[in-house]
């Protein structure tokens, strides 16, 4: 039967009408053909096995990455916490630091606040103490006792600096001596300060900064002579410094003006200050200097040297020599910057020692010249 059957397989004939067999050449190409797929799909399924292993590595591979990173993530994050902790430690210490520094500086603060004022009070003592052993030995009583270069005045001391400052800096510096700006209660003062200061040009403690004109010790400035300038006061904006002209000076005529409270100079001349202390303050004391010697000649008592004015009598030491000469010297012209000496002391005594800067010394135009004035004997 199979044999048959082969041999009616055998019957089937080609496309040009020969039988197909075993040996024909369409069976060939059928064989190569199935023997090529075989081969295909052999290498197919060994790529898609090494596909799949690849891939299973690349996930093992995949997982882990993944595992490292979240673990760098949690050791990362524990360094950001154990940093950040730190740095809240640190920002604590640092503002407990700073609280304890600002508490050392107020408690030092305070401490030099209560010496400095041990040392005036001392001072003030001792100055007391002085006037008393002079007041005994001359065996009399003076009622106002001032310091040494100072000017005693209807009970009260004046002191004339010459040292520029704004009038800010100026009321401060007479606050930390004890004293203030000079504050003018009547006509009679106003005429000793013009004598005491002419031609320099001083800070007087009255100002309008809020407005309305005050004295700096609260004297109603309602209730005290004015002695303005024509024209003044006129709150002049034109001079670029920024805002009006809050404070008062003395002109070189003694009269007042008000100006800028920054300016520390006017036109040619030093803005000096005036102070007005009672006897129980202590004053700063001018510097010593030497330069120049005293012009010559003086002359016979009473009469003044070239381009100055004698207001009195009394007698200095100079570098160069002994001479008597005014006892109150104070420089005329226009180019005058500072007050020359000052000197109260009765004509029987020498004045106090200390030394006094004065420009323009005989009309000459010197730049500066210093008068050294030793202590009486």
């Amino acid at each position: 039967m199979t044999k048959d059957y082969e041999d009616l397989q055998c019957l089937d004939t080609e496309e040009n009408g020969e039988p197909i067999g075993r040996d024909s050449r369409l069976w060939q190409e059928l064989r190569e053909l199935r023997e090529n797929m075989t081969t295909s799909n052999h290498g197919l399924g060994t790529e898609l096995h090494t596909l799949s292993a690849a891939d299973s590595k690349l996930w093992q591979e995949l997982r882990e990455l993944s595992k490292n990173t979240t673990s760098s993530n949690l050791g990362l994050g524990t360094e950001l916490n154990t940093l950040s902790a730190a740095g809240h430690s640190l920002d604590g210490q640092v503002k407990s630091l700073e609280s304890k520094l600002q508490e050392q500086t107020r408690i030092m603060e305070e401490e030099r606040s209560r010496f400095q004022l041990h040392i005036q009070r001392f001072l003030a003592d001792l100055r007391t103490v002085q006037c008393q052993i002079t007041e005994l030995k001359d065996n009399s009583s003076k009622g106002t006792c001032c310091p040494p270069n100072w000017t005693e005045h209807s009970g009260s001391c004046y002191w004339t600096s010459r040292v520029s400052k704004s009038w800010s800096d100026a009321k401060q510096f007479c606050q930390t001596e004890n004293s203030h700006l000079v504050v003018i209660n009547s006509q009679d003062e106003q005429k000793f300060i013009q004598h005491l200061t002419i031609p320099a040009l001083m800070w007087i403690g009255l100002t309008d900064s809020d407005g309305k004109w005050k004295w700096v010790d609260d004297t109603d400035y309602n209730k005290t002579p004015k002695n303005w300038g024509p024209g003044q006061p006129d709150d002049y904006y034109g001079h670029g410094l920024g805002g009006g002209e809050d404070c008062a000076h003395l002109l070189s005529d003694g009269l007042w003006n008000d100006d800028h409270c920054s300016r520390s100079s006017f036109r040619l001349s030093s803005t000096s200050a005036a102070w007005r202390v009672n006897s129980r303050t202590e004053p700063p004391l001018p510097p010593r200097a030497s330069t120049d010697p005293m012009p010559a000649p003086w002359g016979d008592p009473g009469e003044d040297p070239g381009g100055w004015e004698g207001l009195g009598w009394g007698r200095v030491e100079s570098q160069a020599r002994a001479a008597p000469f005014p006892r109150a010297l104070l420089p005329l012209g226009p180019r005058s910057p500072l007050p020359a000496l000052l000197c109260e002391a009765p004509s029987s005594h020498p004045c106090p020692a200390g030394a006094w800067a004065s420009p323009l010394m005989g009309g000459r135009g010197r730049s500066l010249s210093v008068l050294e004035i030793p202590a009486p004997l």
